[in-house]
């Protein structure tokens, strides 16, 4: 399929009609959304402005992967044909989009087809390296122009927030950081893919270390249990009762409560004759 330029879009236009085309189905986008913000782990509390531009910053979890992130940037701006829109005094919401991810999904699938048709952050170009050059003819083969489920996620959230965010007055409640220091927020492709890496083998060697231990608990199970104290002498070691000492035991106790309920002669009382008569 031949990539077509489209027209850029505002934010509501973006989440009815992506890239003019026909809503595709996002019931699994809409359920992930949902999760994550019952779990309240979706985050957007940092923005620069370059010039007549803002760009914020939303983390969005990754759902593989707990407690890693993904950095989603959406960038917004206006060009000469809405300058003189009423609206872009109080509100980011007629500004046009772009985008950026760290998502693997978004780099190896839509990447290179958002940077063509314009729609990829220009100064995030570098964050993305070769992958952003490379056609997705593997895991995109016909070229699809779409969502990328960070990105919707990432959109929808700062709709569902428009008020706080987006707007002037609620950008005050949020950090704004120098240019520099924003994108030093942002990764690049390389040291999330290390940041996988590194996540991965953690997960691993605690798998290993929770088999290690139960190995272990396994291993004192099965011997038989001593004591130190014991095995160096100095106490003496206790011996459990057999079948044939605990019935000496009882013909012993039984015998002793014989002995002691035998009934024992009555001796006569001999009356002392008198000496006087």
């Amino acid at each position: 399929m031949a990539i077509k330029k489209h027209n850029f879009q505002t934010l509501q236009d973006f989440l009815q009609k992506p890239f003019g085309q026909i809503k595709p189905d996002t019931s699994k986008f809409d359920s992930a959304y949902e999760s994550m913000m019952n779990n309240k782990s979706i985050k957007c509390d940092k923005y620069c402005k370059i010039n007549n531009s803002y760009m914020f910053l939303v983390q969005i979890p990754s759902e593989s992967k707990q407690g890693e992130y993904y950095e989603v940037v959406i960038q917004f701006f206006t060009r000469k044909d809405n300058a003189n829109d009423p609206t872009l005094s109080f509100s980011l919401e007629h500004h046009y989009l772009q985008f950026y991810s760290n998502s693997p999904s978004f780099i190896y699938k839509y990447s290179a087809i958002y940077k063509t048709t314009g729609y990829l952050i220009n100064v995030l170009y570098d964050r993305l390296g070769a992958k952003s050059n490379s056609m997705p003819t593997k895991t995109n083969p016909d070229m699809n122009m779409t969502y990328d489920k960070s990105i919707y996620i990432a959109c929808k959230y700062l709709w569902d927030h428009r008020l706080r965010i987006l707007t002037f007055n609620g950008m005050r409640l949020l950090k704004q950081l120098p240019v520099k220091d924003f994108l030093k927020e942002v990764r690049d492709y390389d040291t999330v893919m290390d940041d996988l890496e590194l996540f991965n083998l953690e997960k691993g060697l605690q798998k290993e270390l929770e088999k290690e231990k139960k190995e272990l608990n396994e291993e004192k199970l099965s011997k038989p249990h001593f004591n130190i104290l014991e095995k160096l002498g100095f106490v003496k070691p206790k011996i459990k009762p057999t079948t044939s000492t605990l019935q000496n035991k009882d013909m012993s106790a039984i015998k002793k409560v014989e002995k002691k309920s035998a009934i024992k002669p009555v001796k006569k009382k001999t009356s002392k004759k008198s000496t006087y008569k």
